[in-house]
């Protein structure tokens, strides 16, 4: 007996406790949904921390919340029904009987609605998520976030787009790709149907097109079907080729390798090197042409066929990547080859590496070489510091490498005074036609004796050149590059250039050969470490160039060092004895 009375008194305990902590919920519920109901307009736009906080506090109520914040999004106060959309965008237990009111918001336009559509799921829902990407096709919004968080689900529908009689547009296919891309293996699902829709005779040639290029954002989930892709480009050339091309560069597989060498082949681009890097190992078949872009004219082609080569695992490539070491005008080069001689894991190469650790002037192509022989021992390895979507930052690092060696202060550093001024009427008179069209006064000269003047302009993102004024005032362009020093040094003139824009950061040293009664010709000669923000002689005779990613000199015999206290002093002052 007093067992079943100990069980009830338990129960009725239990009972009341539970009722309790609903009733403390509730009130704490109802003045939640208060403060968003008295929401004023945001004075900043947007939702503020505070507002944050109020939606992850009501998210926690689940279903609970539901139906007073769906009742918000009918009020006439767009601010509250901002603020109730936001706090629905991620509320658990959403479903099918909350789904006409969310339609309905979405269709008013209220912006923060589909994700909580796409968590609710059901057929309808995803179907009207689809169709709300075909009436208005758009990326990185929260109806591109809400189908890539309906996955598999909307991948299929998203698929079927394609077997529509009606064209779908470039816009639509954009925004399409751009889902599938963030889905990830989610979309993997819609393979079949895509290449069943590239297939159709009886659909718009446009849509076929589109499914092969949407085929494309879908990376190495679609590798299985390049054979059907490629068999399709070779009975329908005239329509499929390029296309189909593409889409397998796009996926990725060992296909693409030889489609890229023949690009190579006829055009050869850094960009188009970092497309075979990003093969990884499926790239392995361009390593005979990007080994040969080693030796190519344009600088940034050869280093990027040097940091190409690492990544595809081309270890036919370590000798001409040793070879690449020794290079005197580029220490993007030898940065590059060291660091791919690291993943290749390149152990004839070691000696070779532990010699640019010790001797090379830049102390970053130092570090590289030293790491490169601790990744071949096995004591570190290459970590990717960005997501894979983020290649191109990591396959471009070079250009925003720091030196460790402190930075000089151009105010303590003693300068020699401009041997040949020029006032600043001289200067206009000197007027260059820039690339804008509009003459600019040069920001850097050099009088050439009674045969004329070296100009340089810098106009920033805007561009510059490097400009030869003859006696008679005919203008010669040697450079368009922004120029922002030319210098006569005891081995010849050189001149100073470089920009930092955004993602683009660099800087050249080019000389200058003038002979009296020809024009001046500019050839590249090294390359510096970054954009260049102050030039001038010191008066030891070197040559200070302070740039983005390192202070450096030239000394008047040519050689290129790190600026330093020794390399930045004085002279030596003779006590006359």
């Amino acid at each position: 007996m007093w067992g079943r009375v100990l069980v009830s008194l338990t129960v009725s305990l239990s009972a009341g406790m539970h009722v309790g902590k609903s009733a403390d919920r509730q009130p704490a519920l109802d003045d939640l949904i208060d403060r968003i109901s008295q929401r004023t307009a945001s004075t900043g736009g947007g939702i503020n921390a505070g507002e944050s906080d109020i939606a992850k506090r009501i998210q926690a109520f689940g279903a609970q919340a539901a139906p007073r914040l769906i009742a918000l999004l009918d009020s006439d106060n767009a601010s509250v029904r901002e603020l109730a959309g936001y706090v629905l965008r991620d509320l658990p237990g959403l479903s099918e009987s909350h789904l006409d009111a969310l339609i309905a918001a979405c269709e008013r336009g209220d912006g923060w609605i589909p994700p909580a559509i796409a968590r609710i799921g059901t057929p309808r829902a995803i179907a009207f998520l689809v169709g709300e990407l075909k009436r208005t096709p758009r990326t990185h919004n929260q109806l591109t976030w809400a189908l890539k968080l309906a996955g598999e689900k909307a991948a299929r529908p998203l698929a079927a787009i394609f077997d529509a009689p009606e064209l779908v547009t470039d816009d639509l296919l954009t925004a399409v790709r751009y889902v599938f891309y963030d889905m990830g293996s989610a979309a993997a699902v819609s393979v079949p149907h895509l290449v069943e829709s590239a297939m159709n005779p009886s659909l718009p040639m446009g849509n076929r097109k589109a499914a092969v290029r949407a085929l494309g954002a879908l990376g190495l989930a679609a590798a299985s079907e390049v054979p059907r892709l490629q068999a399709l480009a070779h009975r329908e050339p005239d329509h499929f080729a390029e296309p189909v091309d593409q889409a397998i560069v796009e996926i990725g597989s060992p296909e693409a390798a030889a489609i890229l060498a023949a690009q190579l082949r006829r055009a050869p681009s850094d960009l188009l090197l970092l497309r075979v890097a990003r093969l990884r190992e499926n790239g392995r078949a361009a390593t005979s042409v990007v080994a040969q872009l080693l030796n190519h004219e344009n600088w940034d082609v050869r280093v990027a066929a040097a940091r190409t080569l690492g990544y595809i695992g081309a270890t036919d490539a370590v000798d001409v990547l040793r070879e690449a070491l020794s290079d005197a005008s580029d220490w993007r080069i030898v940065y590059s080859a060291a660091e791919s001689l690291g993943r290749l894991k390149a152990t004839n190469a070691v000696a070779d590496l532990e010699a640019i650790a010790q001797r090379h002037w830049f102390d970053v192509v130092r570090s590289a070489a030293s790491k490169a022989v601790r990744v071949i021992q096995g004591a570190e390895t290459y970590q990717s510091r960005w997501p894979a979507a983020n290649f191109g930052i990591e396959f471009f690092d070079y250009t925003h490498v720091r030196s460790g060696v402190p930075v000089l202060d151009p105010a303590t550093l003693r300068f020699r005074a401009e041997l040949e001024p020029l006032t600043e009427s001289e200067r206009r008179g000197l007027a260059v036609s820039g690339i804008a069209g509009s003459n600019v006064a040069p920001s850097s000269w050099l009088r050439l004796g009674p045969h004329g003047h070296l100009l340089g302009t810098d106009g920033g993102e805007w561009g510059g050149e490097l400009v030869f004024r003859d006696a008679a005032g005919a203008t010669h362009t040697l450079l368009h590059a922004n120029t922002q020093g030319i210098v006569r040094m005891p081995f010849g003139i050189v001149a100073v250039t470089g920009v930092a824009h955004l993602m683009i950061n660099h800087g050249f040293l080019y000389a200058v050969d003038f002979e009296p009664g020809r024009t001046p010709t500019a050839r590249r000669w090294k390359s510096l470490p970054g954009a260049p923000r102050r030039v001038g002689v010191l008066e030891n005779g070197n040559l200070f160039v302070a740039c983005v990613g390192g202070d450096i000199v030239v000394t008047p015999s040519g050689e290129m060092l790190a600026a330093d206290a020794k390399h930045t002093a004085p002279p030596a002052q003779s006590d006359g004895r």
